[in-house]
This record gives C-alpha cells, structure tokens and sequence, in this order.
C-alpha cells in the first residue's frame, strides 16, 4: 500500500501543491473534499517569515468525480508581514491554478466546461453534470475557461 500522502493527493484530488484536509459526502450524493496550499508563502515585499491571520473557506464547482458533482472547499489563509518598515501589511492567499479570485468553478471546471461548449453541449446540461446553476458556468464560458 501506498503512504505517500502527496502522491495520493495528487491522485485522488488532481491538483499539486495542496494538502487534502478532508471529504465527506453530503445529502444528495455531493462530494466535498477540503484543500489548503501545502507551503506556507513568504512575503512578497520583505521576503520575511508571515503570520496567520485566520483563513474562510471557499467553495468551488470542481469536475465531477467519485460518481457525482464535486465541491472543492479550499481553506484560504490570510497572512501577515510582522515587520511594520514592510508596506505589504496583509494578504490572502491565492492560486489562479485552483481558481482566479472572485471564481465559482475552478480553473479546471471552467476549462472543461469551456472546451465542452465548444464541442457542442449546452451549458444546462454542462451545469446539470457539474451540479451547478447554469449561469455560474456561462460566467466561465463566457470569460474562456480561463483564470
């Protein structure tokens, strides 16, 4: 049996670089799996060590998977530069791999769904798949499928 934890996140999850905090199946056959970035980022202005400052969780429209829709629920953490010569102040961390900011699908989702479009399907029937409103799926058609 496997024990290589990053392997297997990459396996079952897809996506590099993140940690599987969990995955439960809710009413109606809805997978949620957790995520948070595995490496703790340093700061952008300094270089310097940051600190949290909590984090909210985001749910995300993935790719339908495990038989059934699938939620991407990424913990994101907000840091802090302690240096007060620093001018970065806070920060919340993103990864336009997973999902740009302010996106329901994730980058992924958006490109599947972009590419399925192009081939041909109706966006209903591309949010019927995902589980989703068929206008959080427009909104990336609409942009491309692309962060």
């Amino acid at each position: 049996m496997v024990t290589d934890y990053e392997w297997i996140n990459k396996v079952l999850v897809g996506l590099e670089g993140v940690d599987v905090l969990g995955a439960e199946e809710e009413a109606g056959g809805l997978m949620v799996v957790g995520v948070r970035l595995g490496k703790r980022p340093r700061c952008e202005g300094c270089g310097g060590e940051v600190q949290s400052m909590g984090e909210k969780r985001v749910r995300l429209v993935d790719l339908p998977g495990f038989g059934g829709p699938v939620r991407l629920e990424w913990s994101k953490r907000r840091w802090q530069c302690p240096d007060p010569e620093c001018g970065v102040g806070s920060f919340t961390e993103q990864a336009d791999w997973i999902a740009p900011e302010g996106a329901r699908l994730t980058s992924r989702a958006a490109s599947w769904a972009t590419l399925q479009v192009g081939r041909g399907r109706t966006v209903s029937e591309i949010a019927e798949e995902l589980g989703c409103d068929w206008r959080m799926v427009a909104e990336d058609v609409n942009r491309g499928g692309k962060p």
